[in-house]
């Protein structure tokens, strides 16, 4: 039985610098065999990056300062091995990156039929440590479930996929332990072609990594599994270790119990973050290409987020913060010719699908269904069914917002899809302002850095440059004048 003790420090922001740097480093601590092999890598100019070493050496002065004199390598050592960055910016209000991805982790940690109740499970555990903190409590997992069962809420840990998880987890991290990182005792660090991987993977979710035998692809691949493993299970495919005859056998073998399909799904989910996806871009993938080649699945995934986005923003709305007071949120009904449809959000929300407030997952996930819309309009596909499409099982007004653009593009085509829009005063009172930021002489949403992420700002660039931004849905509305409504609505509600 070995002990292993953990000290961390909690920044209330994220930061790139300590995710791309400071955390590696860490890392490197974890895994090198001796004091003398991670001090020689660190100090080499052609292994380190300079953040990497500054990092180190500030840390180093802290612990002197502390200790009252100079530590020797061994001791510091072993305190980077221990030591770890988190990130907790609970303190942002509709911002926070770490309340979103607690209450993600929640979701996937429950039943399919419970997933729903993820952001009231994760409201409930905020409650019981409010109740612990002024007292200097504590609780431990059984007493949280059984917390939890007392309230009638589910507990997390028993999803039906979690235990498949964790097996593909350990499979994987066996895989890259039969991967040969050092030589002789000496673990390389490849910092170019590391940085190289890491700009590509900002920018691509499928990277290729080409060389020579023997020049070290498997090692930087295993380097960046491991980190990426930190922040949840990983999978790792090693020729010697799968299965040959299939998913199917491979999954027998390891001993998978669910459904591989929606398994590796499940993966993929629990592996995205909200930084994955800047610049927010409707060339982000996967919404555009899976909505282009699988209609279907490309909808569900939207909708999926975009529910999941506006649940955390109702629950931290319904939470105070240093800058605003706890209030209820009020949903908006709109009856559309396939049924009553109920959104939440408020005229931030209502403009994420332009690449505003909200975070870049769901900006991304919108910008992409509204390219992916004006495509199938413009390729003859009847207007109604596209907004149809778009609206349907989405609770964000976002959604809103987008069937508004799509009517305003299209004024000719959607006279009668835009009524229930036009006949909803909120939207009213939203899209006027979301019409006075987009005559905008400097869009927001093209902010970045137009030489990494050219091609990603260009698409939104060309959304921005669409000739109906300007418009709003209210009485200036192109096409939309008071006898031609007040035909439509007759004949809407004629026998």
């Amino acid at each position: 039985m070995v002990d292993l003790h953990r000290l961390a420090v909690a920044i209330s922001s994220y930061n790139a610098r300590a995710d791309k740097y400071y955390r590696s480093v860490l890392n490197w601590a974890v895994h090198s065999p001796s004091p003398a092999n991670f001090f020689q890598r660190i100090s080499r100019n052609d292994f380190s990056h300079r953040d990497q070493r500054a990092f180190v050496d500030t840390t180093r002065k802290i612990l002197d300062g502390l200790a009252g004199q100079p530590l020797d390598d061994a001791t510091a050592w072993r305190f980077l091995r221990s030591f770890q960055i988190l990130h907790f910016d609970f303190d942002v209000g509709n911002a926070s990156r770490d309340a979103e991805g607690a209450i993600d982790r929640l979701r996937h940690a429950l039943e399919p039929d419970a997933r729903d109740q993820a952001t009231t499970v994760w409201s409930h555990l905020v409650d019981k440590t409010g109740e612990l903190t002024p007292v200097g409590g504590g609780a431990s997992r059984p007493t949280l479930a059984q917390s939890l069962t007392e309230a009638g809420l589910p507990s997390p840990g028993a999803g039906r996929l979690w235990r498949d998880l964790e097996i593909i987890d350990q499979e994987s991290r066996w895989g890259l332990a039969s991967i040969k990182s050092d030589i002789h005792g000496l673990r390389l660090n490849r910092t170019e072609p590391y940085e190289q991987v890491q700009e590509a993977l900002s920018v691509a979710r499928f990277v290729q990594i080409d060389g020579e035998p023997g020049s070290g692809k498997s090692a930087l691949l295993r380097q960046l599994a491991e980190e990426t493993a930190a922040g949840g299970p990983i999978l790792v495919l090693k020729d010697s270790r799968v299965q040959p005859r299939g998913w199917g056998a491979h999954g027998g073998q390891l001993g998978l119990k669910g459904d591989l399909v929606a398994l590796l799904s499940e993966l993929g989910t629990t592996a995205e973050g909200h930084h994955t996806f800047y610049p927010a871009s409707p060339y982000q993938q996967p919404f555009l290409g899976l909505l282009r080649q699988n209609e279907a699945e490309g909808l569900r995934l939207v909708r999926a987020i975009c529910n999941h986005s506006v649940d955390v923003w109702r629950w931290l709305r319904q939470r105070p913060d240093g800058r605003h007071e706890a209030v209820t949120p009020l949903p908006v009904e709109v009856e559309f010719p396939w049924g009553l449809q109920t959104f939440w959000g408020d005229g931030q929300v209502y403009t994420w699908f332009r690449g505003s407030w909200g975070n870049h997952a769901s900006q991304s996930a919108l910008m992409a269904l509204e390219l992916w819309a004006f495509e199938r309009i413009e390729a003859g596909e009847d207007f109604p069914a596209v907004m149809q499409k778009v609206l349907e099982g989405n609770d964000c007004v976002a959604a809103l917002g987008l069937a508004v653009s799509l009517c305003l593009a299209h004024p000719g085509k959607s006279i009668e899809a835009a009524l229930p829009l036009i006949t909803c005063p909120q939207i009213w009172h939203w899209d006027l302002g979301r019409s006075v930021s987009d005559q905008s002489s400097m869009s927001s949403n093209e902010i970045g850095d137009w030489i990494r992420y050219r091609h990603m700002l260009e698409a939104v660039r060309d959304l921005n440059r669409r000739p109906h931004r300007a418009a709003f849905i209210g009485p200036v509305f192109p096409g939309f004048q008071a006898s031609n409504v007040s035909k439509t609505f007759a004949r809407l509600i004629s026998p």
